[in-house]
């Protein structure tokens, strides 16, 4: 009875936490452990190819754009229509307007963008405008641009997804489960801007980029992956002097390479969160500003290709990156970023990942599956606990009797005394090396374990990746992997700050206490186990779980006698025994007076 009450109230511990978020526990950890996420992936972010930087520019209307046209914004539109033809000029893949052109104006009309909308076609280079987000019953774009539009809707301040296709609410605010409408030219109207370039791609056959392009894989809204290396063209646009990329090589002991930044930059957002940052970040896809187009490069010699050049065969985003138009999104560690590079950089992920990108798990009843796996692990922890309370450490010891264990053991001690022999012969001086290990054999033991398990893993990620690029910093990241494994749950003297003592005939051992630095790396550890598990299998957002390793730290210190859970489990347990006492009184005296009566 004790052990149920028990497994209720932590029950009730994880709804509290997960679904009231008193102080906004949950949401805070959620932010915090977002930005650590980013600093530790965003490094690898494109490693498996080399051609990764080769899918999206963006085309940015920049203060320097103000300054170089000595204009104001909104431009007229013939200034949008000659930076459009200027991007023609350079045979990009596809074009998507990111600026919401509504309305007609004195003296203007939409219909002076016929012209390059017809050179588009003729070029077969998908272009499209946008028409806003998919909220507040924003009306379709006029004439001539209704035929080309999509959605431009951002991330989400709820979840931080970036919605691909949008599904019209049926009666109730529910959305309709049914596909999308299409033109008869191509995808779904209500696509967002990087699934829309996308799609239009993919139904053309791009390159073979996309094989097995099916729109209803990709109906989850997307958890945009962010890079930190720079376009290598990036260096012919701007000077790249001030940005942390670059800072890093002269700055920091790890230097720059992928591992390096990954390294420095998890410590900075783990240990250091709230001092004030200082890093600025140049962005993952190349940018061009809109009046450097037809300017040669930085360091380029007289007669070299104009910068436009850069943009063949690219997916181009044409927006603005201005200060005072407020048409960005925060993104932990990068700070704010402009929604052109936000669809830009959705849509280089949907190239890297295709339809195993990054994703809001699905809803099943009220919950979703992450939720539901996070209640399982859950429940699973409190199982555990339960377990070790009823089933003293003197009991565990007859696991060992199990035939198949047993050999186990058996065979790997044999293997410890063969090597400690061959150790013995190299060298005399090896004998109390060698007692240590055979000592720590146990240990031993599972170090191979964890090492297999990190190697397996390994190859999981190797396969799936297509290609051996980038191999040497995948080695080294699950060789980190694999070392941590070892410190958390091989090393005796890291995990336990008081040795067992040896247990006597009929008395339970000594329980082994934990420290806190031990429990601080467990936690670190199995936040990367689920960083590496969730790349190589389901892809959920990594912020989602991290709360349950702190509510998993909070509740071993309130699951202790003197603890909440236990002191909650006792109260109700005593008072179910007390109403239980009370019931078995009051049936005694019932069934005493009936008794009389019959006599």
């Amino acid at each position: 009875m004790n052990s149920i009450i028990y497994l209720l109230v932590m029950l009730l511990f994880w709804g509290v936490f997960k679904f009231i978020d008193p102080m906004g526990l949950e949401s805070a950890t959620k932010q915090s452990s977002a930005t650590m996420f980013n600093a530790i992936s965003a490094p690898f972010y494109g490693m498996s190819s080399d051609a990764t930087h080769r899918n999206v520019a963006v085309v940015a209307i920049t203060d320097h754009t103000l300054d170089a046209y000595d204009t104001s914004f909104p431009f007229e539109y013939k200034r949008h229509i000659d930076t459009l033809n200027r991007i023609l000029d350079a045979h990009p893949a596809a074009i998507f307007v990111d600026l919401r052109m509504m309305y007609e104006r004195p003296g203007e009309s939409l219909d002076e963008f016929r012209p390059v909308i017809q050179r588009a076609k003729d070029m077969g280079v998908p272009l499209l405008f946008g028409r806003g987000d998919d909220g507040n019953d924003q009306p379709d774009l006029p004439e001539p641009l209704i035929h080309s539009e999509g959605y431009t809707a951002g991330i989400r301040a709820e979840g931080g997804a970036y919605p691909l296709i949008h599904e019209p609410e049926e009666e109730g605010g529910k959305k309709a489960k049914h596909e999308p409408e299409t033109h008869e030219e191509g995808p779904p109207i209500s696509g967002n801007a990087a699934y829309d370039l996308y799609s239009r791609l993919c139904q053309d056959g791009w390159g073979g980029r996309c094989p097995g392009f099916r729109p209803q894989d990709f109906r989850s809204p997307m958890i945009i992956q962010w890079g930190l290396k720079p376009d290598p063209a990036q260096h012919m646009v701007s000077q790249l002097d001030d940005y942390w990329q670059v800072r890093c090589q002269t700055q920091q002991f790890l230097g720059c390479g992928r591992l390096g930044m990954a390294m420095s930059l998890g410590f900075h957002y783990t240990f250091r969160y709230r001092t004030p940052g200082k890093y600025v970040f140049a962005f993952y896809p190349l940018e061009i500003g809109a009046e450097q187009l037809g300017q040669r490069g930085l360091g380029t010699p007289e007669g070299s290709p104009a910068l436009g050049s850069l943009l063949q065969g690219r997916a181009v985003f044409y927006g603005t990156d201005l200060r005072d138009q407020h048409d960005d999104t925060y993104i932990p560690m990068l700070g704010r970023v402009p929604g052109v590079i936000v669809h830009a950089m959705a849509f280089d992920n949907l190239v890297v990942y295709g339809k195993r990108y990054f994703h809001e798990p699905g809803e099943f009843i009220c919950l979703d599956w992450a939720e539901i796996a996070e209640l399982v692990l859950w429940m699973g922890f409190a199982l555990y606990m339960v377990v070790r309370r009823q089933w003293p450490l003197y009991d565990r010891q007859k696991l060992r009797s199990w035939p198949g264990l047993r050999l186990c053991i058996y065979h790997g001690q044999r293997l410890l005394a063969h090597a400690r022999r061959y150790l013995a012969h190299v060298h005399q001086k090896s004998f109390p090396v060698v007692d240590s290990i055979v000592t720590f054999r146990w240990y031993w033991t599972r170090f191979f374990v964890l090492f297999s398990v990190a190697i397996c893993l390994w190859l999981i990620d190797l396969v799936q990746r297509g290609t051996t690029h980038g191999l040497g910093n995948l080695v080294g990241a699950y060789f980190l992997l694999a070392m941590l494994f070892m410190v958390t749950w091989a090393c005796p003297i890291v995990i336990s700050m008081k040795k067992p003592a040896q247990p006597t005939q009929g008395k339970p051992e000594e329980k082994r206490e934990s420290s806190y630095l031990a429990n601080l790396i467990l936690l670190a550890t199995l936040a990367a186990i689920g960083f590496v598990l969730n790349g190589d299998g389901p892809r959920w957002p990594n912020a989602d779980w991290i709360g349950l390793l702190l509510l998993r730290l909070a509740t071993q210190e309130a699951a202790e006698p003197g603890g909440f859970v236990a002191w909650f489990s006792n109260v109700v347990g005593g008072g179910g025994r007390l109403l239980s006492d009370w019931g078995r009184g009051w049936m005694n005296r019932v069934l005493t007076i009936f008794h009389k009566r019959e006599i």
